[in-house]
């Protein structure tokens, strides 16, 4: 799951298209992250693959793994090690590389 802030619409044949600057990861289920090791390198950007994994969420139900549906550069990342979530909360922001 994911979001994106909508930063330019306009319309091309009809249709509305948008580019988002900044998207969110969510959580894809409630429980507490773990987030991946490649969250704490350095120096920045820390690039992030389309399906790569960016940490996971510790339930009842078991271990959930977070997962970027998209690529580009690490923003913010928006949730502590071991803080418990709820499902779609924000786990972290990404931009486009460039």
């Amino acid at each position: 799951m994911f979001h994106s802030r909508q930063s330019n619409v306009r319309s091309i044949g009809g249709c509305e298209v948008f580019q988002a600057e900044l998207r969110l990861i969510v959580a894809p289920a409630p429980g507490s992250f773990e987030p991946a090791a490649l969250l704490a390198e350095q120096p920045a950007p820390v690039a992030i693959a389309a399906g790569q994994v960016v940490g996971h969420i510790h339930s009842t139900a078991g271990r959930v793994a977070v997962t970027s549906p998209f690529g580009g550069n690490l923003d913010t990342v928006l949730a502590w090690p071991n803080e418990r979530l709820q499902k779609h909360q924000h786990v972290l922001s990404m931009r486009e590389a460039s």
